[in-house]
């Protein structure tokens, strides 16, 4: 449930989590947590879980989780490869999640492998479910967390299922990619996607422009 609360996290600077309430229009401490973090946040459609992803961090730290039932900040049991994310002041790609919180997506890079760049899906109670491709720049999510919408590497718009069981390994693609280009970036997190809250519309964002188009089956 929305419990109309804004969540605030370091952008340039390692700072505390904080809350900024819609309803007063003032910031607090956010509740339940320490010590200072530097991440990234994203959160489902209908405010019930969000998290943040610490990056530039090592060793790897654990993903943060706002429950707005408790006010309370978290740490779940997934240590992901923080310094994982691309280092200070990059973009970097922010946790996706869907309606419900049911899936959520984790990209970042993983610096014991060489900084091998991972995207994982998790489940409300943060199990690992399966994955998306390692070449993702953008992605994001269906409201009813049926599919994961991908913007590779090469400019191709790609869909996948996850409704599937994959068992902790790669989703089924659905259909053949569109290529679309990638707007001139080339990082993980320089493209900004977004859905329509019926999942029909996708929006593909980048410093060279933006495409407007209905969302791969």
């Amino acid at each position: 449930v929305n419990d109309g609360n804004a969540m605030l996290t370091g952008g340039r600077n390692v700072v505390p989590p904080w809350l900024y309430s819609t309803a007063t229009r003032t910031i607090a401490l956010g509740g339940g947590f320490s010590p200072n973090i530097y991440g990234t946040a994203g959160a489902s459609g209908d405010g019930s879980v969000a998290a943040i992803i610490q990056m530039g961090i090592s060793p790897p730290q654990a993903v943060i989780r706002y429950q707005p039932r408790t006010g309370l900040f978290e740490r779940t049991s997934v240590l992901f490869d923080s310094s994982g994310q691309p280092i200070f002041d990059t973009p970097s790609i922010p946790p996706v999640l869907d309606t419900r919180g049911t899936r959520m997506v984790l990209c970042g890079r993983n610096v014991s492998l060489g900084g091998v760049p991972v995207c994982n899906v998790y489940d409300a109670n943060m199990q690992l479910l399966g994955t998306l491709p390692d070449t993702t720049l953008g992605v994001i999510v269906h409201p009813d967390g049926s599919r994961a919408y991908v913007l590779d590497n090469a400019g191709n718009l790609r869909s996948f299922d996850l409704t599937a069981n994959a068992a902790g390994g790669a989703y089924p693609e659905v259909g053949t990619g569109v290529a679309i280009g990638t707007f001139g970036e080339t990082a993980p997190g320089d493209i900004r996607m977004a859905i329509t809250p019926d999942g029909g519309t996708l929006f593909v964002a980048g410093r060279g422009g933006v495409l407007v188009q209905p969302s791969p089956p």
